[in-house]
């Protein structure tokens, strides 16, 4: 009596969603990793923002704590005549999951974020003195000159004035 009341029931559903589970769980694996790398970058990106603002007081100790937290840091300084710019690198790598298995590939089993930011120190005193010293160096060579050099200085200050 129990066998008559029972219905066939077809196993092709279950064989269709054990076809499809993986591919499902997997999209879901690498959507929350792609969150996890999007968020490791923008701390990257912060830690570089947040050192270039500091400038040129950055600390070597500074330095050795986000180095004892897996980022490396790297400060330069560039100097031209009217400003100075810092560039900051900020690098770390995260591992990626199943990283074993891109090994065998060739492929890196570590994925690795890189930031540079380059900020230009803004010094409108040192400008000043530069923009003076080089006002009074012209003047200084047109007197030596006989004012030769004021007639040149007219010429290209006039060009800038219609230019600008």
């Amino acid at each position: 009596m129990v066998g008559r009341c029972r219905k066939k029931i077809s196993g092709t559903t279950t064989i269709e969603a054990s076809l499809i589970f993986p591919f499902i769980f997997l999209s879901f694996v690498a959507l929350i990793f792609l969150c996890i790398i999007l968020y490791q970058q923008t701390a990257i990106k912060s830690i570089a923002q947040s050192l270039s603002q500091k400038g040129e007081l950055i600390s070597q100790e500074e330095m050795k704590n986000y180095k004892d937290q897996g980022v490396e840091v790297s400060t330069k300084i560039k100097s031209t005549v009217f400003q100075k710019e810092i560039i900051v690198e900020v690098q770390t790598s995260y591992p990626i999951p199943l990283g074993g298995l891109l090994r065998r590939f060739g492929l890196s089993e570590n994925y690795v974020i890189k930031e540079t930011l380059e900020t230009k120190l803004q010094d409108p005193v040192e400008f000043v003195r530069i923009t003076d010293f080089g006002v009074e160096t012209i003047k200084d060579i047109d007197g030596l000159t006989e004012g030769k050099i004021s007639g040149v200085v007219g010429n290209i200050t006039e060009k800038l004035r219609k230019f600008f």
